[in-house]
């Protein structure tokens, strides 16, 4: 049986046209700790990459790249969109997620705030909020998931959409 090998670090910043400067500093800061290759899904901040050697960044990419890149390193650093976390989550890694803030012109709301703080109450994923909290992270070495049965479930769209038919049911039957 062979197994995968696991290597370096892919970020991704997500597909929304807006800048991320936070997370831009946070993973320029880090990058001499980070694990080699370093792999970029920049967005729109693609330019601020530019002077890192050995970084591969690039604009976007299709949903099969994006799967492999996730599947094959060893540490995720991604914004808090759900289906990046999701992915990373179910491939058994615990990522480091940098939370797009509206109060600091990050993001149009502040959905991922919410959606990422179920994340990280479950130890399901860290909360990168800047770099001190990305170092600390790195260096600590948590990269996998404790508990892959706790993360798929908290994933479980049958038992979703079971309780979505109940609650329409019971609202019909009024």
């Amino acid at each position: 049986m062979s197994h995968k090998v696991l290597s370096g670090t892919f970020i991704a910043f997500g597909n929304l046209e807006r800048t991320f400067p936070r997370m831009v500093s946070a993973v320029i800061a880090a990058y001499n700790i980070l694990p080699k290759p370093v792999v970029i899904q920049a967005g729109p901040n693609l330019t601020a990459f530019e002077g890192l050697s050995g970084v591969s960044a690039f604009r976007s990419c299709d949903s099969t790249e994006f799967s492999g890149y996730i599947n094959s390193s060893t540490l995720l650093i991604i914004h808090g969109g759900v289906g990046a976390t999701k992915e990373a989550i179910l491939a058994g890694r615990r990522p480091a997620i940098f939370v797009r803030s509206a109060n600091l012109g990050e993001h149009i709301d502040e959905h991922q705030k919410d959606w990422c703080h179920i994340l990280f109450e479950s130890y399901l994923a860290f909360d990168a909020t800047d770099v001190c909290k990305l170092l600390d992270f790195v260096r600590q070495g948590e990269f996998f998931q404790r508990n892959l049965e706790a993360a798929t479930e908290l994933f479980d769209d049958s038992a979703l959409r079971e309780e979505l038919h109940s609650k329409i049911n019971s609202y019909l039957q009024r």
